[in-house]
């Protein structure tokens, strides 16, 4: 009895280690890669509209190829999008002055945002906005979606020059400064500019954008932009953008994140170069875009094209059960959970994912100790009725 009452303990022990392994490592980030200078446009652009169309960054529209849009159709935000402090004076894209906004903003310079079913709550992070100021002209979302509109200008007074030319466009605004979470020098380290919380319905995967540069100068830019998961406010991991080198064109920096769950919190933030002597590294809008079906990779119990912690939480709910495991790997024992399909996850710990740069890190939950405790508990002696 003795010898079973400390597997039970030990059973206890390794299923803790391993359950604060897997939930702290549940999420897989990814970063993609950055679409620099989208469209060839530069602050300010062409104008006035009466003299020469503006010059307008085709991020909504399919007027050039983006290589790195996770749905492939040339349209960057397609399951949603968030933009911040715009402006819309058309035909006089700097009829406004720049203006420093409050987190609660402002009527002239609205926020746009259209976000996926399945983010339950967003929050603006920094400690202001800034809008109106010199900035790039960018499709606007609300009136471009996967087309060009041409004929947008030649209803406008003055109309475009030449006719058909004009595409609907909004200025960009930024979010900068320090964050209300208590960095008030984004020089130092990456100041918290947006966030954002999974709810119910979430894809497997999915990738977004962070729209960055094409102000009227780099030095207000980002030079590095971190995303990190958090659950229940709890740092989880981060992955980086790496340096970036801010040029006034406008760029989208891409980050993947495989396996979210309900509840799941991730924020963006944004470092300033250390030649600004002032709050900045601003941050102009977020892209939401599903990432395709991944292929099948194994050892990814839950499917989700990588293999991490969340596979093992799969494992591990259904240890002893009759259950089929999605990937299971050959030689292991078709419709029942064992002890070999854990070891064989940990062995593919880390594959898939698409090829992207991880923040995950290989759990150590011991698994030679759950082969003792198995063994110790298939070895114990049972109790017989003496005849």
């Amino acid at each position: 009895m003795s010898i079973i009452r400390h597997c039970s303990f030990l059973i206890a022990v390794t299923v803790a280690l391993v359950t604060t392994a897997a939930e702290l490592q549940a999420v897989t980030l990814g970063f993609a890669g950055s679409h620099l200078d989208i469209g060839g446009t530069l602050f300010p652009g062409g104008g006035p509209a009466d003299v020469q169309n503006y010059w307008v960054v085709p991020w909504r529209s399919e007027f050039n190829s983006k290589p790195l849009d996770a749905d492939g159709n040339d349209v960057y935000g397609s399951a949603g999008y968030a933009l911040f402090a715009t402006t819309s004076t058309y035909p006089n894209a700097n009829l406004l002055s720049g203006e420093q906004l409050t987190i609660e903003g402002d009527d002239l310079f609205p926020n746009l945002i259209d976000l996926p079913a399945w983010v339950a709550d967003s929050q603006i992070l920094s400690s202001k906005m800034v809008g109106g100021y010199g900035y790039s002209l960018i499709d606007d979302p609300q009136l471009v979606n996967g087309y060009r509109d041409f004929n947008w200008g030649d209803s406008q007074s003055p109309p475009a020059n030449p006719p058909h030319s004009q595409s609907p466009y909004v200025k960009i605004g930024i979010l900068d400064g320090g964050d209300v979470l208590g960095n008030s020098d984004p020089k130092a380290a990456p100041a918290a500019r947006w966030g954002f919380e999974v709810g119910e319905n979430a894809p497997a995967a999915f990738r977004v954008g962070v729209m960055a540069d094409g102000l009227d100068g780099s030095v207000f830019a980002p030079i590095e932009i971190t995303l990190t998961h958090a659950i229940e406010n709890t740092p989880q991991s981060t992955i980086s953008s790496g340096d970036l080198i801010p040029n006034r064109f406008v760029d989208v920096h891409l980050f993947d994140i495989v396996g979210a769950q309900p509840g799941d919190q991730f924020v963006f933030a944004a470092k300033a170069g250390n030649s600004v002597s002032w709050s900045s590294a601003g941050i102009a809008g977020f892209t939401f875009d599903l990432l395709p079906a991944v292929a099948a990779v194994s050892g990814d119990y839950n499917n989700d094209g990588v293999v991490n912690a969340a596979d093992y939480t799969v494992w591990r709910d259904h240890l002893g059960q009759t259950f089929q495991l999605d990937n299971e790997g050959e030689g292991q024992s078709p419709g029942e959970v064992t002890i070999e399909d854990y070891d064989f996850w940990k062995s593919q710990f880390g594959m898939g994912g698409g090829g992207s740069v991880t923040s995950a890190s290989v759990p150590e939950p011991a698994s030679a100790l759950l082969l003792i405790a198995a063994t110790l508990i298939v070895a114990a002696p049972r109790r017989g009725r003496r005849s």
